[in-house]
């Protein structure tokens, strides 16, 4: 995120090489003494868009267009050394675009093969190189501070990013924890019992008219903490487990969650005061706590297929076995 007075880039790290190799062919005598780099480093920076590649930087456009002028200048004093090397090894003229590569524009000087020449040729080749070695290290002490500053640049940007994320993530707890401590105040007291009605069970609110009637004799009523403390669903039919809630207890807790200034459902509700395993939905009209593994219910699965099976066994063949001059 941008700093008052920046804007958002992205600088990207762009390794380039020099072609000194190609410049100079087979005139070129390399020598231990004289550590011509293969590349350079530097940064483009650009736009920071969507599919933008690189770091984020937050930088201003003053200090953008001196970076800018920087990498355009180390550019081009590079280009220049090449040329002149390229030229000190015979070759006629060459143009040098960093970071765009050369263009051959004439051929290379005659080089006459006179006793001697190949020592003449290599030191020739040494003091070019040392004069391109002098020329590049001090177009790359010029660039050095522009690109340790873009490092830095982008350390404080990437730092100040994760800051942020984090004073994001702690709002958001905090909110969290807020509209919890909301929730939880909802249905406040021992206001719910379960019921066993027949192969299932029901929970509902003694403090709300029920939609249906209860058995006689509930349990104690009990507050929403114990609630989720005890209750357990129960093994219903083949294996499933799941709990019915009174409509009318439904209806009231949303009732009272939207009073609070929360709009939720039940089932959002129920899975935030509860934090159980189980899966909280509507079904027949009203809401339903299944288990996590809860299987469809015996009316849900799918006819079994009553075509034959094969048994491993091979069926005996009828037809006339060809004997002669039928194939």
């Amino acid at each position: 995120m941008a700093t008052p007075g920046n804007h958002d880039r992205r600088a990207v790290r762009r390794t380039v090489d020099l072609p000194v190799a190609g410049l100079c062919g087979g005139r070129l005598v390399r020598s231990p003494a004289v550590p011509i780099p293969a590349h350079v480093v530097v940064y483009d920076i650009g736009a920071d868009t969507w599919q933008a590649s690189g770091d984020r930087v937050s930088v201003s456009a003053a200090e953008e267009q001196a970076w800018a002028d920087a990498r355009r200048a180390y550019f081009d004093t590079l280009s220049r050394g090449l040329e002149q090397l390229h030229r000190a090894h015979g070759g006629r003229q060459a143009e040098v675009r960093l970071p765009g590569g050369y263009g051959w524009r004439r051929g290379w000087r005659i080089q006459w093969r006179w006793p001697g020449w190949r020592r003449r040729a290599a030191e020739r080749s040494r003091r070019a190189q040392v004069a391109f070695l002098d020329r590049a290290t001090a177009a790359e002490a010029a660039y050095r501070p522009v690109r340790e500053r873009i490092e830095r640049c982008i350390v404080e940007t990437r730092l100040a990013e994760e800051r942020r994320l984090d004073e994001l993530r702690r709002q958001l707890v905090e909110q969290h924890l807020d509209s919890l401590g909301i929730l939880r105040s909802v249905a406040e007291g021992p206001v719910w019992a379960a019921a066993r009605r027949k192969h299932r069970y029901v929970v509902y609110r003694v403090d709300v008219a029920p939609s249906q009637p209860v058995p006689d004799g509930a349990p104690e009523p009990l507050e929403t903490a114990r609630l989720v403390a005890s209750l357990v669903m129960p093994r219903v039919g083949r294996g499933q487990r799941w709990i019915t809630w009174d409509r009318a207890a439904c209806d009231a807790v949303e009732r009272e969650c939207a009073a609070k200034g929360r709009c939720v459902s039940f089932g959002q509700w129920w899975d935030a005061v509860s934090a159980t395993r189980g899966r909280t939905e509507r079904a027949g009209g009203t809401w339903v706590t299944r288990a996590p593994d809860d299987r469809p219910a015996p009316d849900d699965r799918p006819a079994r297929d009553d075509r034959p099976r094969a048994h491993g066994h091979y069926h005996s063949y009828s037809g006339t076995i060809p004997t002669s001059g039928t194939f």
